[in-house]
């Protein structure tokens, strides 16, 4: 829809997303670890790449391989707050400001606190399905050349 935009299409689109968008609180299980609840989530991004659309550095610090996804976890975020940071999204410093944390994982399941099943999944911007689901590492399941 905003693809004549080139990449500025990328951010009219995020922030498209806020409209009607409201933060919910996760449940997540690290490693098949405990389950722990995360407020006001307004994104959780998982990534073994550094890049997501139009170059927004949103996993800044993952290796491809080193076998660890990076979770990146955006917490009550208004859109006011996305356009004033999107400078930092892009530059890979995002990590550092408030509402904003990172974990490695090899796996998470993410859930909500209060099922509604309307929280949408996406992988590599299309479409995926929605919550509960469940991200992990198949170490070896595709050779690299250099």
């Amino acid at each position: 829809m905003y693809k004549r935009f080139g990449n500025l299409c990328y951010v009219l689109g995020a922030l498209r997303g806020f409209w009607g968008h409201s933060n919910r609180d996760l449940r997540i299980k690290v490693n098949g670890g405990e389950w722990r609840t995360v407020d006001k989530v307004t994104a959780l991004c998982v990534g073994n790449a550094k890049y997501f659309g139009g170059g927004m550095k949103i996993t800044p610090t993952v290796d491809p391989f080193s076998g660890d996804l990076q979770v990146v976890i955006i917490q009550d975020f208004k859109w006011y707050s996305f356009l004033l940071k999107l400078h930092r999204l892009y530059g890979g410093t995002h990590l550092t400001v408030n509402g904003v944390s990172s974990i490695r994982v090899q796996s998470i399941e993410v859930v909500e606190v209060v099922p509604n099943g309307d929280v949408f999944v996406q992988s590599d911007g299309e479409h995926f399905g929605f919550l509960p689901t469940k991200f992990s590492v198949l170490p070896g399941a595709v050779d690299f050349f250099s």
